[in-house]
C-alpha cells in the first residue's frame, strides 16, 4: 500500500468507527492518520509528534517482537491529565508488493484497570485487612527475597487485649488493634 493508499478517505472512516487509540504513520513514523479515540485519549491535538511522544514512555514490560506479522509491541506507563495510564502499544510494519515498509500501524491497548486490579489484589495478599500492615506472606516472601542480608524484626504483643475484646466488644477491639497499626 502506497502512502496514498494510507492517506485514502476509506482508511480514515474505517480508523474513526474504531474504539481504541489508533494511527497510521509513514515511513519514516511521521503521523499520516489517526482516530478520535487516540486525540481524546493520548494526543488531545490533530498534530502529533510520534516520536518524541514515544521517548517520553516509560516501559513497564518487556519488549515482544513478532518476526511473521512484523509487529513489535511492548506495555508502557505515561501519566495523562494528571492520572497514571498504562496501555500496550502494538506497532505493526504495512508492507508494499514489494516488501518494502511504507508505514505503520500503531495501537494501543489501555490495561490501566488491569494494572490497577493487579495491585490491588497484591497488596490484598500482602497486608492485615483491618490495619493495613504487612502481614505474614509479606514477611516470608521479604525474607526469602532479601536471604543473608541484615534483618531486624520488632515483635510485640497487647496485654490483656483479650478482656478489651470481652469487656468493651470486638468493635472496640478492633479500633484499638487499627490505633496501634497507626502508631506503629
Amino acid at each position: 500500500m502506497s502512502d496514498k493508499g494510507l492517506m485514502s478517505p476509506e482508511v480514515g472512516d474505517f480508523l474513526e468507527q474504531l474504539p481504541f487509540p489508533i494511527f497510521i504513520c509513514d515511513a519514516e513514523l511521521k503521523t499520516l492518520k489517526m482516530n478520535y479515540s487516540f486525540r481524546e485519549q493520548v494526543s488531545g491535538s490533530s498534530s502529533f509528534d510520534y516520536v518524541s511522544w514515544k521517548k517520553g514512555l516509560k516501559p513497564t514490560g518487556e519488549r515482544k517482537v513478532d518476526v511473521v506479522s512484523r509487529s513489535v509491541s511492548q506495555e508502557f506507563f505515561v501519566e495523562h491529565l494528571g492520572k497514571p495510564k498504562f496501555f500496550i502499544m502494538l506497532e505493526r510494519a504495512i508492507k508494499d508488493t514489494q516488501g518494502n515498509t511504507t508505514g505503520y500501524l500503531v495501537l494501543l491497548r489501555d490495561t490501566t484497570i488491569e494494572r490497577n486490579l493487579e495491585k490491588s489484589v497484591l497488596s490484598a495478599a500482602s497486608t492485615d485487612g483491618l490495619t493495613g500492615l504487612y502481614n505474614r506472606k509479606y514477611l516470608v516472601d521479604y525474607i526469602n527475597i532479601n536471604h543473608g542480608k541484615p534483618l531486624t524484626l520488632l515483635y510485640m504483643d497487647l496485654d490483656n487485649f483479650k478482656q478489651i475484646n470481652d469487656q468493651l466488644g470486638h468493635k472496640t477491639g478492633d479500633e484499638v488493634i487499627i490505633n496501634m497499626g497507626r502508631l506503629l
